[in-house]
This record gives structure tokens, sequence and C-alpha cells, in this order.
């Protein structure tokens, strides 16, 4: 009584880990010798959402497999990217690969008992149509831990297993009857494994640099440099070597990368149809003139910390980043302009500033220090959302905030600074006897007119 009742009880189990239903859209168990309707006989209005969209995805894995094929390994090396499978399928492959393939051998011997032992248990229970995609997906994925394990890489793996998913989906509508659940892991384990062999999306760089150094221009006291792209981000930094006046950077990138506001593939031929990049220098009563141009190309500018610097930096859909550490105070004047990207300036010393100009599509993020001033500035800082993180010693200074509606939230967040208005779309505060100093002052003017303006501001009296 107690062994039937047992059995009973595995059974009620093994059956709760593999169910009879749901079957793939259209398909039902019947007699193997019936001719199965294939769903893809029907007119599509007597279709089930489900199978409809089971032939959505099957149509979009095979154009994406495609188009991988078409574009080198673009549109799917950017859908890697998008679903995180490089990172799945490593983690898959190194910590569970091993374990994955003994279960995948577990199963297949229990296919081949199920043909050669006469137990109604396994007759009943661990039927071929139940069994298999799981040995099949166990398999993949041990194939994905070797794979990983040998380093072994080839470039159209996603491609093919897209486009190998996608004639699994319409064949599953056409003829098999696995479990839902069933299907869906061997549709991953197909996508893991191809990532695995595709190998990570690594981004590779070629530069060209151009530049001036002080044998070509001795004796400057400044450089003024404007500096464009359309899509290419601007990087600046400073130099304590003294042998160089200023060096731009043009970087290609290739791989799977940020092409404007999207992510995009840069094959070998990215760059072939673009403008070659522009350097062009001058120089007249000891200042150095450059201008440096680039379409899509990174341009990352080195300048001498030692000479006094005015810079105009312009792009389209990049980004501009601006790097100003507190030993460097030869800096004058910034102009910073992304039309559709970000603007990000650190500035740790503004002693010799006299105006930034900071303006941005998407955001500008400010962080200025300032403990001393030689002459009277003003910041300008514009974008759909702003952040302004200002530190203050000693100096006068104000802040100036407006939001360009009602949509735009206010935080502001103030530390020896007076409040002097705030409302839903204006907000000023100053330091301590700002009207009556007669000291350098710093102003700090903020609009934000999409999304946020978020002010931290901090003044210590020396």
């Amino acid at each position: 009584m107690k062994a039937s009742k047992f059995k009973e009880s595995l059974e009620n189990r093994v059956r709760g880990w593999f169910p009879k239903e749901p079957k793939l859209p259209g398909k039902y168990a019947g007699n193997p010798s019936e001719k199965k309707e294939s769903v893809l006989d029907k007119p599509i209005s007597e279709l089930s959402l489900d199978t409809v969209l089971s032939m959505v995805v099957g149509f979009l894995l095979i154009l994406f497999g495609i188009l991988g094929f078409v574009f080198n390994g673009a549109a799917v090396a950017i859908l890697q990217d998008l679903l995180i499978l490089a990172p799945v399928a490593a983690l898959i492959g190194y910590f569970f690969g091993f374990w994955i393939g003994v279960v995948g051998v577990v199963v297949i011997v229990v296919l081949i008992a199920n043909h050669t032992i006469n137990g109604a248990l396994l007759k009943r229970n661990f039927t071929r149509r139940r069994l298999l995609p799981y040995g099949v997906a166990a398999i993949l994925l041990f194939s994905a831990y070797l794979a990983s394990g040998l380093g072994v890489q080839f470039t159209y793996a996603i491609p093919i297993a897209l486009v190998a998913s996608g004639v699994l989906v319409f064949k599953g509508l056409k003829r098999f009857t696995v479990t839902l659940p069933a299907f869906a892991v061997v549709l991953v384990s197909m996508l893991v494994l191809g990532s695995v062999f595709a190998g990570p999306n690594v981004v590779t760089y070629t530069s060209v640099s151009r530049g001036i150094t002080a044998v070509q221009a001795p004796s400057l006291d400044a450089v003024n440099i404007t500096a464009r792209t359309v899509e290419g981000d601007i990087n600046l930094y400073f130099t304590d070597n003294s042998s160089e006046v200023c060096n731009v950077q043009y970087v290609k990138e290739y791989g799977v990368v940020r092409v404007g506001l999207s992510t995009g593939f840069n094959g070998p031929s990215a760059y072939d149809n673009e403008p070659a990049p522009v350097f062009y220098y001058s120089v007249s009563n000891s200042e150095a003139y450059v201008i440096a141009d680039s379409f899509s190309t990174v341009m990352n500018i080195t300048v001498n910390e030692n000479l006094i610097g005015n810079f105009s930096l312009y792009t389209y859909y990049g980004d501009i980043t601006v790097y100003v550490p507190q030993n460097v105070n030869t800096v004058q004047t910034l102009n910073l302009t992304s039309i559709l990207g970000n603007v990000n300036l650190k500035i740790s010393n503004t002693a010799n500033v006299r105006s930034i100009a900071a303006k941005a599509g998407s955001t500008v993020t400010a962080t200025i220090t300032s403990t001393a001033q030689t002459q009277n500035a003003a910041v300008q800082l514009t974008g759909g959302t702003v952040n302004l993180n200002l530190q203050v010693s000693s100096v006068p200074s104000q802040i100036t905030a407006y939001l360009t509606n009602q949509w735009v939230t206010l935080h502001a967040k103030t530390n020896g600074f007076e409040v002097i208005n705030k409302s839903n779309t204006y907000f000023n505060a100053q330091t301590p006897n700002y009207d009556t100093s007669t000291q350098e002052k710093l102003d700090v003017n903020a609009t934000a007119s999409q999304s946020s303006m978020n002010i931290v501001a901090n003044f210590n009296e020396k």
C-alpha cells in the first residue's frame, strides 16, 4: 500500500516538472499516425494571439540574423549588447557549463532507457517530447562552456543562431509539439551559444595626433582653441609638459560604440566617407590660434597648463568633457556647446576665469570650486537638466536659477548662502554681504528647460 502511494506521489511530482500543457500554439497531442494540422495553413483571421506573436518573434529573429550578415554583425552586435547576452553567456559558461553538460548526459541516458526499459513510469512521464528539448538545450549550453574555455570565436555566430532560432519557431508552429517552456529554453540556449562563439564586443581604437610644440611656436603667452565636431565627443585636458603647446588626438572607434545619440556599429570602413579631420594654427602677438574640426572622430585635446587658455568647443550630437585641476589657474574663458548631447565640466580653480558658458540639449553637469578671484567671473549654464555643485571659499558669490516651465523641478541644498527668492520657476541665493562687498565676485546663472535643476552649494568664510 505504501509502495503504491509512493509511486503515485513520484509520478505526480514528475508531471509537475514536465507539464503536458501548454503546447506550442496550434499543435495538440493526439494519435501519432494522424496528420497534424499546421497553423501556417490557416488564414490569419483564424489564428490565436499567441500564434501571431510567435510568428512575429520568428520573423524578427530571422530579420536580425539577416541584418547581421549584411552589416558585418552590426545589428546583432547591438542586440547582443542590449540584451546583455555576453555576460549571461560568460556566467553560464564559466560557472555552470560543466554541470549543465552532466545534466544533458543524464537526459540523453534517460531517453535511451525509455526505449530499452519497459518501465511504466519512464514510458508515461519521460517521453521524448518532454525530455528531448531539455537535452538539446543542455548540449547547447555545454558547447557554450567548451567554447568559452577554448576561446573559440566566430564573427557570424549570433546571426546564425538568430536565423536558426527563427526557423525553429516556424517549424514549431508547423509540426513540433514540445511544451512552451521547453521550447523557450532551447531558444535561449541557442542565443547564449551564439553569443559565446561571437566573443565579447571589444572596442578598438586608432588615432592620429596633430599639435604645436614650443619649438614651432616659442615665447607664447596664450592659446586660443576652437574645436568642432558633428557626432564625436570632445575632451579637454591639461599637461605640465613645457615642450608642448597643445595636442589634438583624433580617435577612431571600431566596434559597438555610441555614435551621436544612439549605439551603432563601426566597421573597418566606418570613416571612409567622412571628411578628413582638420587642424590649423596661426601665431599672432604671442598668442596661438588653433582650429580643430572632425565629423565623428573623438577629439582629445591636451593643452599646456602654463599658457592662458581660451576655449570654444562645439558638437552637435556628441558630449563635451572638461576637467581643470586645482593647480591650473590659467583658464580665462570656456564656451562649451553640445546641441543634443551633454556637457560635463569640473573646474577646481577659477582664479583667472572671466566667463564660462556651458549649453547642452540634454544635461549640463558642472562642479565649480572657487577660492580666489582676480576678476569678476560670470558662469552661464543652460540645459534640459542642470546639475550644479558650487564650492566657494571667501569669494562673494550669487546663484540665480531659472526654470522655464512648471514641469521642471527644483532641488536646492545650500550651506552658508542666503536664499533671497525661491518659487516654482525661480531661485536666487547669495553669500553674506554679496551686495556690499568690494571683492571680485562669482556669478552663476543656470537655466533648465526640460527636467530638473539640482543645486548643491556651500560657502565657507575664511
